[in-house]
């Protein structure tokens, strides 16, 4: 549960990236559901004072205007936070001891979950209410020059809903102001067991090739580049911490791998943009695919992240089970490479489909708009189709890719010349052999055993 009231509280945070005013009634839509679902979490964590800030903030997302925003599309980011908060509630409610009493520990860990739950909603409703302000803005100026407003719109719908939102902050903001990050210190949270994070990587490897030869989506792909970027991030983040605890040369660190995983992230994570941007309504994604990427994704957050945020080198530093998490993440980067390689070619020569409307976006916004051909079927965007990925499109993609493929495999060739640090008791430690960069034996893998979790053990 943990784990999904942090994901839900990171991918709020990533709606503050783009606050853009095209995405403000989307955001409006989804909102209500985080609402919703966040309530059904509280109402589910064991409280011993009866706190009323959620019923309050469940009432005024309770009554969407009927008139705008509309049915339509919701926002992917915060439509996934729903789904983990949804989850999270799912999960609390099929386990908890209708009559058993809380221990101090257990009251503890409640009011860190209500905390990381409440700076979720807090979050989301300021993505919300800064998309809103930006929208009203925009509405404001085409009014003031004369023009129409477009079809379906209102300015003073937008107000409201962007007041209600406000408020929703503001109310969310005061009950953390005297808990967070205080309160998250009471969270129950586990020693991370590096086995977890060598079966994960293990897994994500098996599971993105099986998807990316299986018939693969743009979702599909966008999942890959993802999850590839938060690899190199971590990386990053996780073998900078080994440099801080001399397990690594410093100085090597800093000038050759470095610069190429900060790279790497890049490209990743602009791949996986332009795809993510093409999948409209269709986001279905290999299961399997979605199961491992989730799993990775937890795995590393226990090592990257603390209970705030993102957590400082000196203490990741701090972990004893660094140097065995930096060899795991070195077959990692070892494998990037063919899978960066599989996907270009799976965007060049695969049958995808893709928003139209995204798609035009897409190619114009990288190759200019063609005066003597339309890049895409006027009636196909009229109408919002999927359509058959297009040979323009492709080539941006692909382009995309390749830049990928080069980021990755200078980070391989970075890290295979990455070398010890000279410190008392690094030779046990140490890596000897360009070909593999490392001298201990790589541990046994456990397993792929893909069967579901019993009872009482979902991550």
């Amino acid at each position: 549960m943990g784990e999904l009231l942090l994901d839900a509280d990171l991918h709020a945070r990533l709606a503050l990236w783009d606050p853009n005013p095209d995405e403000a009634a989307a955001r409006v839509r989804t909102w209500g559901e985080v609402i919703e679902a966040a309530a059904a979490v509280w109402a589910a964590i064991p409280d011993r004072d009866n706190d009323p800030t959620m019923a309050q903030l469940h009432a005024r997302a309770a009554r969407p205007n009927p008139r705008w925003p509309g049915g339509g599309e919701g926002d992917p980011t915060l439509t996934t936070v729903a789904a983990s908060l949804t989850r999270a509630a799912d999960l609390v409610s099929a386990r908890r001891h209708p009559t058993a009493e809380l221990s101090e520990a257990g009251h503890l860990d409640a009011e860190a979950a209500r905390t990381r739950l409440m700076h979720t909603v807090y979050v989301a409703s300021h993505a919300v209410a800064l998309s809103l302000d930006h929208h009203v803005r925009d509405l404001r100026r085409r009014l003031e020059a004369g023009r129409a407003v477009p079809a379906g719109e209102s300015l003073t719908h937008a107000r409201t809903a962007r007041e209600r939102a406000t408020a929703a902050e503001r109310l969310a903001g005061l009950y953390l102001e005297t808990r967070w990050p205080a309160a998250l210190a009471g969270q129950h949270q586990p020693s991370p067991d590096t086995s977890r994070l060598q079966t994960a990587v293990a897994r994500w490897d098996v599971a993105a090739h099986r998807a990316l030869t299986r018939s693969p989506t743009i979702a599909d792909l966008s999942a890959v580049a993802q999850v590839q970027a938060q690899l190199a991030l971590a990386t990053s983040t996780l073998t900078a911490a080994a440099a801080h605890a001399a397990l690594v040369d410093g100085e090597s660190f800093a000038q050759r791998l470095a610069p190429s995983l900060v790279e790497a992230e890049r490209a990743w994570a602009h791949l996986g943009a332009d795809l993510r941007q093409l999948t409209g309504r269709d986001r279905r994604r290999n299961p399997e695919l979605l199961l491992s990427a989730n799993e990775l994704t937890a795995s590393l957050r226990e090592y990257t992240h603390d209970q705030s945020g993102l957590a400082r080198p000196s203490a990741v530093a701090q972990d004893e089970a660094l140097w065995e998490v930096a060899r795991t993440l070195r077959g990692a980067t070892a494998a990037a490479p063919d899978i960066a390689q599989i996907v270009r070619e799976v965007l060049v020569e695969a049958e995808l489909s893709a928003s139209a409307t995204a798609t035009h976006a897409l190619v114009t916004a990288h190759l200019g708009s063609d005066r003597q051909d339309a890049w895409v079927n006027p009636a196909d965007l009229a109408h919002h189709r999927q359509i058959p990925l297009p040979q323009a499109a492709r080539g941006v993609l692909a382009e995309a890719a390749d830049r990928a493929a080069q980021a990755v495999s200078a980070v391989d060739v970075a890290a295979a010349t990455l070398h010890p640090a000279g410190t008392p008791g690094a030779p046990t430690r140490g890596m000897d052999s360009v070909a593999t960069g490392w001298r201990r034996p790589e541990p046994e893998l456990p397993k792929l055993d893909w069967a579901r979790p019993g009872v009482g053990c979902e991550r």
